[in-house]
């Protein structure tokens, strides 16, 4: 898994360069970019076809706006000190999602 702290440095110097309110701009700009990557290839995608399964894989458009918005989030994550409140959350949502799976098992 991609881990931020093997970007921590250029992370924190584009965040602290640019500012809460302009990357806070800049992602909202990135997640609409991803959601038209994601939409275009859930549509060009036949049904139960896995990315393992493709061809060529994944398109480098999609990857790189999914690398655009992992890139954008770490920001505002650093530039909000929400790194702890963002561990906690994603802990709760996972184990809540692995709890619903279970239910839909039985």
């Amino acid at each position: 898994m991609l881990r931020y702290e093997g970007f921590k440095k250029e992370i924190e110097t584009i965040a602290k360069h640019y500012g809460f309110r302009n990357q806070q701009v800049k992602l909202i700009e990135e997640l609409e970019e991803l959601l038209v990557e994601a939409r275009r290839d859930s549509e060009t995608r036949d049904e139960g076809m896995e990315p393992t399964t493709w061809g060529k894989g994944i398109d480098t458009s999609y990857i790189e706006e999914i690398a655009d918005v992992w890139i954008m989030l770490n920001q505002i994550i650093l530039l909000t000190d929400t790194k702890r409140e963002v561990k906690k959350m994603v802990e709760y949502k996972l184990s809540r999602q692995l709890q619903r799976m279970e239910r839909e098992a039985r």
